[in-house]
C-alpha cells in the first residue's frame, strides 16, 4: 500500500471520528461544557438559578443588574433558567429558586437560596476578587 495513501486514510478516519463525536454530544453535554468553562474563570462568577414563573426570581432581576454594574469587570453575573437547563440544576442540586452560587476557578465558594440584597451579593463577590 502506498504510504501517502495510508496516511491520507488515517487522517480521514480521524476526521470522521471527530465529526461523529461532535454529533454524539447532546445539547446538555454542550451546555455543561460551556457552563464549566465559564465557572473555571479566575474571576468570581455569580450564578442565579431562576425560573420564569417564580415571583422572587423576578424580584432578583434588577438586583442582579445592579450587582453586575457595581462589580464591573471584577466578576461575572449569569442567569440559568432551571426549566431549560434541568441537568445543570440537578447536578448542582437546585431545590428552590432563586438559588445563587459563586464560583471561582471552577470551585463553588458560596451558596444561598431566596431573595438576597445586592449589598450581600457584592460583599460575597468581593471576597473572591
Amino acid at each position: 500500500m502506498n504510504h501517502r495513501f495510508y496516511n491520507l486514510c488515517v487522517l480521514m478516519l480521524l476526521y470522521m471520528v471527530e465529526i461523529m463525536d461532535f454529533y454524539r454530544k447532546s445539547k446538555t453535554d454542550i451546555i455543561m461544557e460551556k457552563f464549566n468553562e465559564i465557572i473555571a474563570s479566575d474571576k468570581p462568577v455569580l450564578v442565579d438559578f431562576y425560573a420564569t414563573w417564580c415571583g422572587p426570581c423576578k424580584m432578583m432581576h434588577p438586583v442582579l443588574e445592579d450587582v453586575a454594574k457595581n462589580v464591573g469587570d471584577n466578576a461575572r453575573v449569569i442567569k440559568i433558567d432551571i426549566d431549560k437547563n434541568e441537568e445543570l440544576s440537578r447536578v448542582y442540586q437546585v431545590r428552590s429558586v432563586p438559588t445563587l452560587m459563586i464560583f471561582k476557578n471552577g470551585e463553588l465558594k458560596w451558596r444561598t437560596s431566596g431573595v438576597t440584597p445586592a449589598a450581600t451579593l457584592e460583599e460575597e463577590l468581593k471576597k473572591y476578587y
